[in-house]
């Protein structure tokens, strides 16, 4: 598919590919051999992102290795899968930086040739009847490009079909293409044989120019940077020089086939004709058992931190923080007045709320990126979305768990709460249960892609540890009555209520207010 920014190429694609927004209106329905697109077919059908989504830390092998495990069916034995991971590096050329890590911006790694078909390969490893790639040659010098697609158009000759987006591809790039389709504006220019165009674009009175290139020269039409022949012209000056007016004169020229007759009678990947029962039979046993499903992703999360080790930055800032609130608290546990209850609790809040919005900050800059391989993997049916939950709050816990832990031992000991086992551990379990839940709503946030509401409101609800700890953990029992009391709290609620309500009444104040 071919055509000018803006033209719908990825959104036919995506359309094709089960892939669109649900924000997309779309109308009428894809099907396959005139089956419908289920969960089965959709399994069959490989699509490539414009953007390689890949693990950084990963090696080549790695990331084929999982692929192959979420992806592959279970009744595969895993000597065969492993056996499917070197055959697409063999087929792929991947076999000298199959021990490389994929790299990104702050850590060299493969080329970009090299990323592009490591991309390809975590879905040629379904053995795809359809695949489809979104602009595989973007970013791509012309040298690399053209392996990238005499690659392909090896891997069509074994009884694929594979539908790819170009931009502007050159002259030799377009040499590779067995069929094309010109989308100008959402609109059909052509469909038909690629080396064709150039002779049905001369019928309709747009002559190719001598020496010019042929990918070059329909792109230009599809842009409307070409003018409209005179012999082409309608009584309206207006639709001279647009695709519009190409679109409009194709259906009078003779030689023409619609496309959906075309569509329709091609042939396709002998997997697809199979009988929707035999699908539906089948389905089940695509993909890995649910629990297999969590070593895996639990195993991938851990190799992805493989650089990721207590930074000697992270260990001074913890001590240094841990120390100041020592000392800003230093021995306020020991007072028994009503004052010292209140900084008791202070400090109770700011163990719980440090421990906790810690972890929750890291998903500021973690999820982000994660959210886009989540998308892209659970539309390719690799794992359940609870899966994935579970996997990543269980890799989390080691990193979440080491450096609070050491903030809490030296703020309650310089804090002088009480020394004794039962409110220690306590209070330490109430402190791991408030982390918990922090680490856990924040994979939540992820895997639901949370918004600021729901930011706001699982930040509320973490304060409610420390009221529970001050009546019961470590905070010390003043001999006033305590302002955490349930009627205490019921009676400043309402007193709260009655004096913002309208009638309260309020006192006159002096002018002027201040």
């Amino acid at each position: 598919m071919m055509g000018p920014s803006g033209s719908g190429k990825t959104s036919l694609l995506s359309i094709m590919g089960a892939r669109a927004q649900k924000q997309m209106r779309t109308e009428g329905g894809v099907t396959f051999n005139g089956a419908p697109l289920t969960k089965r077919l959709k399994r069959r059908v490989g699509y490539v992102l414009q953007d390689d989504l890949l693990y950084e830390s990963l090696t080549v092998k790695e990331t084929l290795y999982y692929a192959a495990m979420l992806r592959l069916p279970r009744r595969m034995s895993h000597a065969d899968k492993l056996r499917r991971v070197d055959l697409a590096l063999t087929a792929l050329g991947l076999r000298q930086c199959k021990d490389t890590i994929i790299g990104g911006f702050f850590r060299k790694g493969i080329s970009g040739g090299e990323r592009k078909r490591t991309s390809i390969g975590v879905e040629l490893l379904i053995d795809p009847s359809v695949l489809m790639l979104d602009e595989p040659t973007s970013g791509l010098d012309s040298t690399t490009s053209m392996h990238v697609l005499t690659m392909l158009r090896h891997l069509a000759t074994g009884g694929r079909s594979i539908i790819a987006t170009i931009h502007q591809p050159s002259s030799r790039l377009y040499q590779q293409l067995d069929k094309l389709l010109l989308l100008s504006q959402g609109h059909v220019m052509f469909y038909g044989q690629a080396q064709q165009a150039g002779e049905w674009f001369s019928r309709l009175g747009y002559t190719l120019p001598y020496g010019s290139s042929l990918a070059d020269f329909i792109l230009d039409l599809a842009s409307a940077d070409v003018a409209v022949p005179d012999s082409s012209r309608s009584g309206s000056d207006g639709a001279a020089g647009t695709p519009a007016a190409v679109v409009g004169g194709m259906d009078g020229v003779t030689g023409a086939w619609p496309l959906q007759a075309e569509l329709c009678t091609c042939a396709l990947h002998p997997a697809l004709l199979a009988l929707p029962s035999q699908l539906l039979i089948q389905e089940h046993r695509w993909g890995a058992p649910y629990l297999t499903q969590v070593a895996l992703l639990f195993r991938r999360s851990l190799r992805t931190r493989r650089f990721e080790s207590m930074k000697t930055q992270d260990i001074y800032q913890f001590a240094a923080i841990s120390l100041l609130a020592g000392l800003f608290w230093l021995q306020a546990g020991k007072d028994d007045t009503v004052l010292g209850a209140r900084n008791t609790l202070g400090l109770l809040f700011f163990i719980s709320m440090f421990a906790s919005f810690r972890s929750l900050f890291l998903a500021l800059y973690t999820w982000p990126e994660e959210y886009k391989h989540m998308l892209k993997e659970r539309a390719s049916g690799m794992y359940r979305l609870s899966a994935f939950y579970a996997a990543r709050t269980l890799s989390d816990l080691p990193m979440d768990f080491t450096l609070p832990t050491a903030f809490f031992l030296i703020v309650y000991f310089m804090g002088g709460l009480r020394y004794n086992a039962a409110a220690f551990f306590g209070m330490y379990g109430v402190t791991l249960l408030t982390m918990l839940v922090a680490q856990v709503w924040r994979a939540g946030l992820a895997a639901g892609q949370g918004t600021g509401r729901a930011a706001g409101d699982g930040a509320g609800c973490q304060s409610l540890p420390c009221l529970g700890r001050c009546r019961r953990g470590a905070a010390p029992h003043p001999r006033s009555p305590s302002p955490l009391r349930p009627t205490t709290l019921a009676c400043r609620a309402w007193a709260c209520c009655w004096a913002s309500s309208p009638w309260c009444p309020r006192p006159r104040r002096p002018w002027p207010p201040w």
